[in-house]
C-alpha cells in the first residue's frame, strides 16, 4: 500500500516535471529573452514615477544563536516584484505567460538597489549555486527571487 502510493507520487512528479512544447507558431522562451534584450539597456524602467518595488520576506529558518555576541543568523526568503516596460512581452505570441530565467542574466536587467538595514553582513545563499530566481511576467512586471543569510546587528533581548 504504502509502496504503490509512493510510486504513485513520484510519477506524478515526474510528469509535472516534463518541459512543455510550444505550439507551432508562437515564441519559445529563449527567442523571447532574445528579442528583448536586443534592445534593452540596463537602466532605471521608464515610467513618469518612481518605480515601486514591492516586498515579501519569509523567515526559512533561525539558528547559529551566539548569546556573548548577540549574533544570530536567519535564513530569509526574499522577493521583490517591479514593473519594467522594457521587460514586457505581452505583444509577442509568447507560448508562456512567465518565464524563469538564469541567475547569470541577473546582471543585464535592472534589479532594485534594495538592502537589508542593521545587518553586519548578509550573504546569498549558495548551495551548490546562488540561491536566485528571476521571473518575468507577460504585463510587464519582474520578479526577483533570492534567498538569502543576514547576520542582524543589535543586542538581542533574552528574556
Amino acid at each position: 500500500m504504502i509502496r504503490s502510493l509512493l510510486l504513485t507520487s513520484l510519477s506524478a512528479i515526474m510528469v509535472a516535471s516534463k518541459r512543455v512544447k510550444c505550439p507551432p507558431g508562437t515564441l519559445s522562451e529563449g527567442q523571447i529573452v532574445s528579442a528583448l534584450f536586443s534592445n534593452y539597456t540596463k537602466m532605471l524602467p521608464e515610467g513618469d514615477s518612481a518605480v515601486e518595488v514591492q516586498i515579501e520576506m519569509h523567515i526559512q529558518d533561525m539558528g547559529s544563536l551566539n548569546e556573548i555576541t548577540s549574533d544570530f543568523e536567519i535564513d530569509i526568503l526574499f522577493t521583490q516584484l517591479w514593473r519594467d516596460e522594457s521587460l514586457s512581452f505581452s505583444h509577442m505570441l509568447a507560448c508562456k505567460r512567465n518565464i524563469t530565467m538564469e541567475p547569470r542574466l541577473l546582471q543585464r536587467i535592472w534589479t532594485p538597489n534594495t538592502c537589508l538595514i542593521n545587518s553586519k553582513r548578509t550573504m546569498i545563499h549558495a548551495s551548490p549555486s546562488d540561491n536566485v530566481m528571476i521571473i518575468l511576467y507577460e504585463g510587464l512586471s519582474a520578479e526577483l527571487v533570492t534567498r538569502v543569510l543576514p547576520v542582524p546587528c543589535g543586542r538581542l533581548q533574552l528574556a
